[in-house]
């Protein structure tokens, strides 16, 4: 079957080949197997395992079976470009490697789902050209939250795409806004971005709100079906849409393909307690010389005494207003009732409807909303804002959960026990080791010694996530570092990238000499993975500045070697790394040349003398790290 030579590649490895398999409708099997290094043989299956139920799901949801003759996945050191889905031997660089336990603290599924998903978009179906990018990268950006939804729930689903917009407007901000279908780049390079990803991830998800499920999966089904093994342009995609729904949607393809940026919006309420009118009141604030004024289709959710009503809005022009009654008490209001919109929303509401979005909305998003403008101001202070804070700790969504630990510094008198009480339970039971972890880093600031202790402690015997395990040694390195560097030793052999930088941290902050050791052992070893590296090597650095000349300058070579074959982002802020310790060299030698001055002035010569040799040892190791980047 034809497809586009990009997506062609070789491997060659001593790889373990871990065998798996996929069943299609008509009972057939196909291969789905796993290359790994040997001493990866025993993680593959808990790394790429869920693979033939992203096979199975995704042929259901397109509506258009897996098209090739086989699926593996393969793992390659130093591979520069995350991943590739090369037709049916999918490359991952080797971020990818975890071990089970490894796996407890985060998985790569959105990774191996992308991938697959470019069988359809991408490889099936492939972009005329680079300007046409979008077709295979939103799609495939988009198969995340699809998998997730499918597979986690609509929350984790909401959270992460709330990651990936964050992750857009982050990409934007650093190198510009662009049409989605970018014509006039300057090179190909440029198209790998926040827009053609992320954004359009984020724009396909609106557009299926607009559409309704059905629509939008029988029109990527007419649009694969009419293009495969062919390229595609985006007017392809927006006509087999057309075609499925019956609208015309040049509208929305000419402002979120064909246009740049994203609505700005200010959002407003006015409220007729007399005629029971609600109105909504919406300006555009988006800069009108990037961007064009937006068409946005959304839902308004009003709370009254009978309940909950839907409004369909639609925001059209640069000012805005709509009205609609409610009964009784108006409760609450929530704009973009499902959450979907692309866009930067500043409103003004009271803060007892956040209050009350909190309670009765039903998406993440929304409740984090509640959340986070609930607890703020004065009525923070009253027993509703802290019981709300004290609720969210027993959310049914992880993040949630997170952000209510956060916000318990915020609770007075009889709540603090209750939410001690509380996220001392979390930290020792929470389904979720990101929760655990973030509830031991509160109660080292709340808890008697003996009793954060004793919680440490039985993480630390008893929790299989590395993630808790480093918060438990951070958090008892605060009440007894002794006992936390005891532990730390017993666990340096674990084969585990957040286990060693975790370790690193409590030696960066507590450790003496004898941890150089383990710093080499740890930045030359192969278990480091990318910010984990960069993390252990500011540990080093914070370790130096409690240590001696003769120590600091047994780490130069190490350094010297990091520079040279370090990993990208340890490379990347190595300089820092190397100005943090001349900034301290040079604080010493202020500092002795007053120690200096206080001893020929009290007629000590030999303290004098000691403090001039001392001097000149940091004068040494000035000279010595300064052979390195420091800008």
């Amino acid at each position: 079957m034809p497809h586009a030579p990009y997506l062609f590649m070789m491997g060659v490895g001593e790889f373990k080949v871990v065998k798996d398999v996929y069943t299609r409708p008509d009972g057939t099997k196909m291969d789905v197997n796993y290359y790994v290094e040997s001493q990866w043989e025993s993680s593959a299956k808990a790394i790429f395992g869920e693979t033939p139920a992203m096979i199975s799901h995704f042929s259901k949801l397109l509506g258009v079976e897996y098209p090739w003759d086989k699926y593996h996945q393969i793992v390659a050191r130093d591979y520069v470009s995350g991943a590739m889905e090369n037709t049916g031997a999918v490359v991952f660089g080797d971020f990818v490697y975890k071990t089970e336990r490894e796996l407890l603290d985060g998985n790569d599924q959105s990774t191996i789902a992308h991938e697959l998903f470019h069988h359809w978009f991408g490889d099936l179906v492939t972009c005329e050209s680079w300007s046409n990018l979008p077709l295979n990268e939103s799609f495939a950006n988009y198969s995340q939250y699809l998998w997730d939804e499918y597979r986690y729930g609509q929350d984790e689903a909401d959270f992460q795409a709330e990651v990936e917009t964050d992750g857009y407007y982050q990409s934007a901000q650093m190198q510009g806004y662009h049409n989605l279908i970018w014509f006039d780049y300057y090179d190909k390079e440029q198209m790998f971005d926040g827009h053609s990803y992320n954004k359009g991830g984020r724009i396909l998800h609106m557009l299926r709100n607009h559409l309704g499920d059905d629509a939008f999966f029988k029109g990527i089904q007419l649009y694969l079906t009419t293009n495969k093994f062919k390229p595609a342009e985006f007017h392809q995609l927006r006509l087999a849409f057309e075609e499925v729904s019956g609208q015309d949607l040049n509208w929305f393809f000419n402002q979120w393909f064909l246009g740049a940026g994203h609505p700005v919006l200010d959002v407003n309420y006015e409220t007729d307690t007399i005629n029971h009118k609600i109105s909504v009141i919406v300006g555009q604030k988006q800069d009108l010389e990037l961007s064009p004024i937006f068409r946005l289709p959304v839902d308004i959710a009003v709370y009254d005494s009978e309940g909950k009503h839907v409004y369909k809005m639609l925001i059209d022009s640069l000012n805005q207003k709509h009205t609609c009654g409610y009964s009784g008490e108006l409760k609450s209001i929530v704009f973009d009732d499902q959450k979907m919109l692309l866009a930067k929303i500043r409103e003004e509401k009271p803060s007892e409807q956040y209050l009350f979005e909190y309670y009765n909305a039903t998406r993440y998003k929304a409740r984090k909303e509640g959340l986070l403008f609930g607890t703020q101001g004065p009525i923070v202070k009253t027993q509703k804002g802290q019981q709300l804070i004290l609720d969210a700790l027993n959310d049914k969504f992880w993040d949630i959960r997170l952000i209510a630990i956060e916000k318990a510094v915020k609770l007075k008198d009889e709540n603090v026990g209750k939410a001690n009480k509380l996220i001392r339970d979390l930290a020792m039971n929470d389904p979720n080791s990101g929760v655990r972890a973030a509830a031991l880093g509160y109660l080292s600031n709340k808890l008697e010694n003996a009793d954060l202790s004793t919680v440490c402690i039985d993480r630390l015997e008893k929790d299989q996530s590395y993630l808790v395990i480093s918060a438990a040694l951070k958090s008892l390195g605060k009440i007894d570092v002794e006992l936390a560097l005891k532990k730390a030793k017993t666990l340096e052999s674990e084969q585990s990238s957040k286990m060693i930088s975790g370790i690193a941290q409590l030696y960066g902050a507590h450790a003496k000499e004898d941890a150089l050791t383990f710093f080499e052992n740890a930045l030359k070893g192969s278990i480091l993975q990318g910010f984990d590296q960069l993390g252990v090597l500011n540990s080093l650095t914070f370790f130096n500045v409690r240590q001696e000349p003769a120590t600091i300058q047994k780490t130069f070579e190490l350094y010297k070697y990091m520079n040279e074959a370090g990993g990208y982002y340890t490379k990347m802020f190595m300089s820092q790394n190397v100005a943090y310790l001349i900034s301290m060299f040079d604080t010493k030698m202020a500092e002795l040349d007053e120690e200096i001055a206080a001893h020929e002035k009290n007629n000590n010569a030999a303290y004098a003398d000691g403090a001039r040799r001392k001097k000149k040892e940091f004068n040494a190791l000035k000279e010595l790290f300064s052979t390195l980047p420091t800008e």
